[in-house]
């Protein structure tokens, strides 16, 4: 829909009981959100320009960093930078200022998920799927929350179970449904932490795109 959250963080991320899931998450905080240029409306003013840098620094993409124009691609970047965090407890840069953040997200490659912490490794399709995400060219990673969502959902069951074998699909109302182009959130079984943490990013990045419809809605009137 055209809305950049630019400031992905997990203090952003809110999980609540809704729908009939325990752990929906929301996306919280669009104060820095900006809509692109091609969705704004006629006569709207940029309040931003090219150049200028927000959001928080240990999660910022490298084009983010560098105050370029941002894609959608910019906030996969975040969302991977999370998950990575969630599921090793650390950040893929040893950085000791927000300056230091800043400079290792645009020049040093990302310590590999599974090389991060000692004695602590995952299925290699899932190291590839935080590496591509987290790549630093945006047309390296993911082009949209769905492409990633697609690339995590082989690791939201025990021992790689494609999701559809442990999850039961919880039917969700028509206009949030229709929002979604017909996809619904899953009701999560209990499973290990792998599972868990990629099954909340996959729901995280269906209701990001609820959200931004939401807001589109809005603006719209």
């Amino acid at each position: 829909m055209g809305i950049i959250h630019r400031d992905l963080k997990p203090e952003n991320i809110f999980l609540c009981k809704q729908m009939g899931l325990d752990d929906y998450p929301k996306v919280l905080d669009f104060g820095l959100a900006k809509v692109t240029e091609q969705q704004m409306r006629p006569g709207s003013v940029n309040l931003t320009q090219e150049g200028m840098v927000f959001g928080t620094p240990e999660f910022m993409s490298p084009e983010q960093a560098q105050g370029q124009t941002l894609e959608a691609t910019s906030d996969i970047y975040s969302l991977a930078t999370i998950l990575y965090e969630a599921l090793t407890g650390k950040l893929p840069f040893e950085a000791r200022s927000p300056m230091e953040y800043i400079q290792k997200h645009v020049v040093e490659p990302p310590v590999p998920l599974s090389d991060r912490v000692p004695g602590l490794r995952f299925p290699k399709g899932l190291d590839d799927a935080i590496a591509r995400a987290l790549a630093k060219n945006p047309k390296d990673r993911y082009q949209s929350a769905i492409e990633f969502a697609a690339a995590l959902r082989p690791f939201a069951g025990a021992s790689g179970v494609a999701v559809e074998g442990i999850f039961q699909m919880t039917p969700a109302p028509p206009s949030v449904a229709t929002a979604m182009g017909g996809a619904v959130p899953v009701r999560v079984t209990k499973g290990p932490s792998v599972a868990l943490l990629a099954t909340v990013a996959v729901v995280c990045l269906i209701v990001g795109v609820v959200l931004a419809v939401a807001v589109m809605k809005v603006l719209g009137k």
